[in-house]
Parts: structure tokens; sequence; C-alpha cells
């Protein structure tokens, strides 16, 4: 179906969200919005303060995921980790 993976140690009051992924069978099934409500509630019982992710920049669903689930636009890596395609950073103050 899909699963979140999450950071084990939060920086200051902020963590990291590694990856987010809903097999595609499930997806526009609000499958990614579950997990991500999970991860946020989650978060916030640790009294994590915000999220931080990223994603390459050709990857148009996550990047309008990410905006409708209220994460922001931080920073534009482009070429990143020596890809060919940059990567867009986000956050959401919980």
């Amino acid at each position: 179906m899909g699963f979140c993976l999450l950071a084990s140690e939060a920086v200051g009051n902020a963590l990291q969200m590694y990856s987010i992924f809903v097999d595609r069978k499930w997806r526009g099934q609000a499958v990614g919005s579950r997990l991500m409500a999970e991860a946020e509630g989650h978060c916030r019982s640790r009294n994590v303060r915000a999220i931080y992710l990223t994603t390459t920049l050709s990857n148009v669903n996550a990047t309008a995921f990410y905006r409708k689930a209220g994460y922001r636009i931080v920073g534009i890596h482009a070429r990143a980790y020596k890809e060919t395609d940059g990567r867009v950073a986000f956050c959401k103050e919980l």
C-alpha cells in the first residue's frame, strides 16, 4: 500500500522526512494524505515543530501533493547530489 520514512532523531525542533511512497494501484485513494497525517501526528506527539523534505524538481506530482498538504518551498538546489535534475526543499511548521 505505502510507507513513510522519518528521521529517528529531531535536530532542534525539526525532523527530516526521508520518503513517502504509495503503490501505484493505491494512488488517488487518499493513502498518501493519511500517511502524511499520521507522520505529522507522530511528530507533534514528540514535540517536533517542523518537518522538512525534498524531492526532485521534475517530480511534479510530489510537488503538488506537498503543497496541497501545506508544505512551502524553502529552497531549490540545482543539480543536487550531482544529479542532472535539481531538488526542491519543503517545510511545514506544525
